[in-house]
């Protein structure tokens, strides 16, 4: 037939009816090409909607087939979840007629609908959206916690740690310039922040590498042998290898300038930048600033159970049952012995979460494993310690460690699954530790 090959006649390759192509391959009310107008019988429409059939087919001159509907018209049309007579944005059904997350709508279809014909519906009563908070939403933003619908809205709860929000590590504060410091061999799958860093020989940082100094030698600086996947960046001090001669990642040089920007070698999206511009800067800089804000917000917890010095023997056990949806246990010390069990009990507590406080050393030894059973996990577990925070040699477990005024070891072979937040000296990673990022999910009180 001539008349296939004339724009914007279809070709489907069937004669069935209702597919947007009729049987002499005619569009069909309610079809349309795009950038063509088109009118549906009912109200006037233009090409928007894109038809989920196929009526462009081999040698159609209608390559990108759709629908005759005007979102907003007070008609409901093909594609259109509700039709409430507007394209407001925020009143459950969307400028293009969708229903919208935590909302509910009447007098929207009750089925999908697959043939064009049997839109539009005259006549039909506009749609009625309701707020509906039994809804499960996600409010798109990275740093929050219990996403629930509210009044229409999908809201989340501040964590009470926020630095673990975009960050692995964390090392800053008011007293000196705190390092996060990778050794040998470590691999860390994750963002790492500190006033300075430094990654030494050998080690695998999946992530950022960002440091806020401003000035001096100590904004980062790397071993040899080391790949960063992310990119590198510093408030404006220089990026360095250190002993002299080491290559830094992807670049034929071990000294990247204060001030300048540099594309690592091999791969465009990796790149240096030190002219103290780059938005992850004032980030890790908020991170820092958020430890003096978060430590006093732990202290006033109320609490679940003191203890005094403890020493956990070793092969010992040591359990920390939930009592509630949040369970706070002090301690004056907490040390084992070596090959210790550390576990946390949710006891089938919905989100059971915990926070360990620790008025002086933190020190559980080697080999200990920190274990989760019955609904508990590290994303809802704190170790809050206010002084050192030291981990034996091949420790193996997960939570956040926080400690706002004292230095965080990770001892060599262990592997932890959270975040390593420190206030005042230094975050350091000895060889060959798997550090992974686990945000706290713990949600501010």
């Amino acid at each position: 037939d001539y008349n296939d090959y004339l724009p914007p006649n279809p070709d489907d390759g069937n004669t069935t009816p209702g597919d947007g192509c009729s049987a002499t391959c005619q569009l069909e009310t309610g079809a349309c090409c795009h950038g063509s107008g088109c009118e549906d019988g009912v109200s006037t429409d233009v090409c928007t909607a894109t038809y989920s059939g196929s009526f462009g087919g081999a040698g159609s001159k209608c390559s990108d087939p759709g629908v005759c509907v005007n979102c907003g018209d007070g008609v409901l049309e093909y594609g259109e979840a509700c039709e409430d007579g507007n394209t407001n944005a925020g009143d459950g059904c969307s400028a293009t007629c969708q229903v919208e997350a935590c909302w509910t709508c009447s007098n929207a279809p009750t089925s999908t609908t697959s043939s064009i014909l049997e839109m539009p519906q005259a006549g039909a009563a506009l749609s009625v959206c309701e707020p509906d908070n039994t809804q499960t939403c996600d409010d798109g933003i990275s740093c929050s916690v219990n996403d629930h619908c509210s009044a229409g809205t999908c809201t989340g709860d501040a964590p009470i740690i926020p630095a673990t929000c975009d960050w692995v590590m964390v090392a800053g504060g008011s007293h000196g310039l705190a390092q996060a410091r990778a050794r040998s061999n470590v691999i860390v799958s994750g963002d790492i922040c500190g006033q300075g860093t430094r990654i030494d020989d050998k080690a695998g940082i999946d992530g950022d590498v960002v440091a806020t100094a401003i000035t001096g030698k100590k904004g980062s600086r790397f071993g040899i042998n080391v790949d960063v996947t992310g990119d590198i960046v510093t408030g404006g001090a220089p990026v360095n290898g250190k002993p002299a001669g080491v290559k830094l990642p992807g670049l034929n040089t071990d000294f990247v300038s204060g001030g300048s920007t540099a594309e690592q070698a091999s791969d465009p999206e990796r790149d240096y930048d030190t002219t103290g511009t780059d938005p992850r800067v004032p980030a890790c800089q908020g991170a820092i600033d958020s430890i003096d804000t978060t430590h006093p917000v732990l202290d006033a917890l109320p609490s679940n159970g003191n203890f005094p010095k403890t020493y956990v023997a070793s092969g010992g056990t040591l359990t920390v049952e939930a009592t509630g949806p949040l369970t706070v246990i002090d301690y004056v010390k907490l040390m084992t012995g070596n090959n210790v069990t550390i576990t946390f009990d949710g006891k089938g507590i919905p989100n059971a979460s915990f926070v360990l406080r620790v008025n002086k050393k933190l020190y559980p030894g080697f080999g200990t494993t920190v274990a989760f059973v019955n609904g508990a996990s590290p994303a809802r577990t704190i170790f809050y310690g206010r002084a050192v925070c030291k981990f034996g040699e091949e420790t193996n477990g997960g939570g956040t460690v926080f400690c706002p005024f004292g230095k965080i070891k990770m001892n060599q072979k262990s592997v932890w699954n959270g975040a390593l937040i420190t206030g005042r000296k230094r975050v350091d990673l000895r060889h060959q530790v798997d550090l992974i990022h686990v945000p706290i999910e713990i949600p501010a009180p």
